[in-house]
């Protein structure tokens, strides 16, 4: 379950400030608060796994947020 981002570490900065380092949700829940909060920016959000950037549609409520990232997440099988 390495690749669970609801277990991974992801990292959100705010320009060079560091915001958070957290699983997705929380990550993605404090980049919209950013946002709301008229943050400088740039705003990046980073899998620590792999030092990829993340991209994350914030748009909508909380609770539709959330909601997005349990269905985009990835199944992993068991076999």
């Amino acid at each position: 379950m390495a690749n669970d981002p609801y277990i991974q570490s992801f990292t959100c900065f705010d320009g060079t400030r560091r915001l958070l380092t957290a699983a997705l949700p929380e990550v993605a829940l404090a980049l919209k608060q950013a946002v709301a909060g008229g943050a400088a920016g740039p705003l990046l959000v980073f899998d620590n796994a792999t030092g990829r950037s993340v991209d994350l549609d914030i748009r909508g409520s909380s609770e539709d947020l959330l909601a997005r990232l349990v269905r985009n997440r990835p199944l992993k099988l068991s076999i």
